[in-house]
């Protein structure tokens, strides 16, 4: 049986790639105006020591991150990258923010390490302000435990095929940043029924929330960090009409823009 070989194939998209991969707002159900891409090209190396440019946010095994091999059974990547925020950006705190790092990340500023995650598809992020200069050296140091079956890795496996691919390792999602005020919203939960929403609102007590309609705006007050909006027209959400419903969540020091959609489902008799 003759070896099987790949061939690398592009996307229409990944053949034209050029510039800061990514570069759009990354949190659409929890939007702010404040955002500072770092996808791009990062310094990058592996346990040969051997120091390569990388494209984040592709992983270094696949075709696009310039990379595009195997990173071995134990590896140890140290990613670089040199930024300075635009003039006028901060505000009280700076952010920095992860989409993904698989599996094992402490994440370094200006030779401070300011923390570590564990677990490689989940969000997180650190509080930078303290560390923050004029110029800035971000690291970041990724270690897989795949072998130890800890931690959830899906079908990644080293010799892919069948319900196996590629293994995948270190920053793969969107790193960024944002500045906000010293009381900030950092986190939704929505909840909707068949005739409204309810909006709590994490990190603040007192605010409003303002959802646009087809009939106008409807505003409700939060009592605790939450609200609760009722909808007499309420259209519904459908794969035929996938309406959604924008709204805003302001304080005095903050503002995020959000959406849902109503829609039930229920089982029941029908005809017998």
């Amino acid at each position: 049986m003759k070896n099987k070989k790949c061939i690398d194939l592009y996307t229409t998209e990944g053949e034209t790639l050029k510039g800061q991969p990514w570069c759009v707002y990354p949190r659409p159900q929890m939007r702010r105006d404040s955002f500072f891409c770092l996808n791009g090209e990062w310094s990058f190396s592996n346990n040969d020591g051997k120091t390569e440019t990388i494209t984040v946010p592709y992983p270094p095994e696949s075709l696009l991150s310039r990379i595009h091999r195997d990173m071995g059974k134990a590896p140890r990547l140290v990613y670089k990258k040199e930024f300075q925020l635009p003039e006028n950006f901060v505000n009280d705190r700076v952010l920095l923010h992860f989409g993904a790092v698989d599996q094992l990340a402490e994440i370094f500023l200006n030779g401070v390490k300011i923390g570590s995650h564990r677990g490689g598809y989940e969000a997180f992020y650190f509080d930078i302000t303290e560390n923050l200069q004029e110029k800035n050296e971000l690291c970041v140091v990724v270690t897989n435990e795949k072998d130890t079956c800890t931690l959830p890795y899906g079908k990644q496996r080293e010799k892919r095929g069948g319900m196996w691919y590629t293994s995948v390792t270190g920053i793969w999602q969107t790193v960024w940043i944002e500045s906000v005020p010293k009381q900030y919203i950092r986190s939704l939960d929505i909840y909707t029924d068949e005739s409204g929403v309810t909006v709590t609102a994490h990190g603040v007590d007192k605010g409003t929330v303002t959802v646009n309609t087809e009939q106008g705006d409807i505003k409700a007050e939060l009592l605790n960090g939450s609200a609760r909006v009722e909808i007499e027209e309420p259209h519904m959400w459908s794969p035929e009409d996938p309406y959604l419903y924008n709204f805003t969540v302001t304080t005095d020091t903050d503002t995020i823009n959000s959406y849902f959609a109503l829609r039930t489902l229920s089982i029941r008799n029908v005809n017998g």
